[in-house]
């Protein structure tokens, strides 16, 4: 069969108890699909929400039994013929990719984050990079550490899942990998999960085209989007904005918004609007002067930074992970120092040192940075060849 049209195209996702850009990407590329008249069905799971439950599930993560039946019965129901996987962390399980091998499905993975090469899944720990566990199949230090949410069982057991499973030749039933950046790819080939090195692809996330709204005046403060959290480097960005005088505004949710909050009582340069619907989010990435995008860790993309360049707005962001491909800088955008508080500093008196001209010509390439590489046609003219060449 080589007419992606004839396939019957599954995708399955284990959605997280608050939303993430994981969720997003899953949903995007279903309704893509969709919407250009593929066959394609979603099977959806969910992690439980209470501790409880919580721990149950996470109890059968290494082999969920349920979701082996659940999955095996919807791929022979709708006649899959190419399963899509975006996350089987944790109710999942590693189990439906023995469901598509009984059906005889090839499966196609797309790696979101770095659970399979560190149990952190952000290879950060305690606000610092944390690369420890790349070249250890069971990382017994990570284990000690509790890397995992704090917690040593919780933190074993995500590396006893990882480990078994790789024993027992899960990892290898899949056909592709999607890795999001080249240098994602880098740090696996580089790892003990390098016996997948064959079945590594590059493919960019996209964001649909975003109206551009030019009738919204560019004002002079900088925007953060994000989870408030350490590995997003939100301590270094308010440590950057303290006493200063350049604006900025703050939307999001984390485990350090009450930081945050405290933060602007003491900055009046600083606005926090708290969690906000795509629309707002629109409306102030249309009206900043550029976006920041401080994160320590090695992202696998950010989503935001896409959604910034679909309205011409660019991206000033740390050279590390995704961040130091997708920004260009001196093109689309800045870089400065990871966790350098000092150089973001540098960089923002840089940027606004430019004249409207320089600023201007900056907008118009990040948008043709988003025209060039994250659009929808772009996106599924790709994932389409995968799965063709899986099948």
């Amino acid at each position: 069969m080589t007419n992606a049209e004839d396939l019957n195209i599954g995708i399955i996702h284990n959605f997280y108890t608050k939303r993430g850009g994981e969720d997003q990407v899953a949903e995007s590329e279903y309704k893509l699909l969709k919407a250009n008249n593929f066959k394609v069905h979603l099977l959806k799971f969910k992690n439980p929400e209470g501790k409880l439950k919580q721990l149950f599930t996470y109890f059968f993560s290494v082999f969920n039994l349920f979701s082996f039946v659940k999955c095996y019965s919807w791929l022979k129901q709708n006649n899959i013929d190419i399963l899509h996987v975006h996350n089987w962390f944790f109710t999942a399980s590693p189990s439906i990719f023995w469901a598509a091998r009984y059906c005889k499905v090839p499966v196609v993975v797309t790696l979101h984050n770095y659970r399979l090469i560190c149990p952190s899944g952000t290879l950060v720990f305690n606000g610092k990079a944390y690369p420890d566990s790349l070249n250890s199949e069971f990382p017994w230090s990570a284990i000690k550490k509790g890397v995992y949410r704090n917690s040593t069982k919780l933190t074993f057991n995500l590396v006893f899942t990882v480990w078994l499973n790789k024993k027992i030749g899960t990892w290898k039933l899949v056909k592709y990998y999607i890795i999001l950046t080249a240098h994602s790819k880098t740090l696996i080939e580089s790892s003990h999960l390098r016996g997948i090195t064959n079945k590594l692809i590059v493919k960019a996330n996209f964001v649909s085209p975003i109206k551009v709204n030019n009738s919204i005046p560019r004002q002079d403060n900088f925007l953060f989007v994000g989870r408030l959290s350490d590995e997003k480097g939100i301590n270094i960005l308010l440590a950057a904005f303290k006493g200063s005088s350049y604006k900025l505004t703050i939307i999001g949710e984390g485990p350090l918004q009450s930081d945050v909050e405290d933060f602007v009582k003491d900055n009046s340069n600083v606005t926090y609007l708290g969690f906000k619907d795509k629309e707002t989010i629109n409306y102030e990435l249309h009206k900043c002067t550029a976006l920041i995008f401080p994160s320590i860790w090695y992202e696998t993309f950010g989503l935001i930074m896409i959604e910034a360049f679909a309205v011409s707005t660019p991206v000033i962001a740390s050279y590390s992970g995704s961040s130091s491909i997708i920004v260009k800088h001196g093109y689309n955008g800045l870089h400065f120092e990871p966790s350098n508080t000092d150089n973001l500093k540098e960089k923002l008196m840089e940027w606004s040192s430019f004249d409207d001209n320089v600023k201007e010509q900056y907008r118009k390439n990040a948008y043709d940075s988003y025209l060039q590489y994250y659009t929808p046609e772009k996106n599924i003219e790709q994932l389409v060849e995968i799965y063709k060449s899986a099948v």
